[in-house]
């Protein structure tokens, strides 16, 4: 395993490119896997504008107790999953503050 750190991320986020389909799943500071196959939710209430990359993020948070960050490959807009919802086109701040209350709760 590898240790992941925020500059490694923040590399990584700035040179993938949107049609890329690889994902990175992380436990605490470790990364576990990359290029990984993902459960595709079956919610049909997912919006029939978005795509695969957005049905494996809600599939993922829907079958484990993670957090999902999709970015979308038309917009570039940020979104979450957690629990099976997935939360829209998330600011910075919204983000962050995610990203530290998960964090706390581990």
């Amino acid at each position: 395993m590898a240790l992941l750190q925020a500059s490694f991320l923040s590399i990584f986020l700035n040179i993938i490119h949107p049609s890329m389909m690889e994902r990175l799943l992380s436990v605490a500071t470790e990364i576990v896997s990359a290029t990984c196959y993902l459960p595709l939710s079956d919610n049909m209430q997912i919006s029939k504008e978005l795509g695969t990359r957005h049905r494996a993020a809600v599939g993922i948070s829907e079958v484990t107790d993670t957090m999902t960050l999709v970015v979308s490959e038309e917009t570039g807009n940020v979104s979450i999953a957690i629990a099976g919802e997935l939360i829209r086109a998330v600011d910075q701040d919204y983000l962050k503050r995610n990203l530290l209350l998960s964090r706390k709760n581990q």
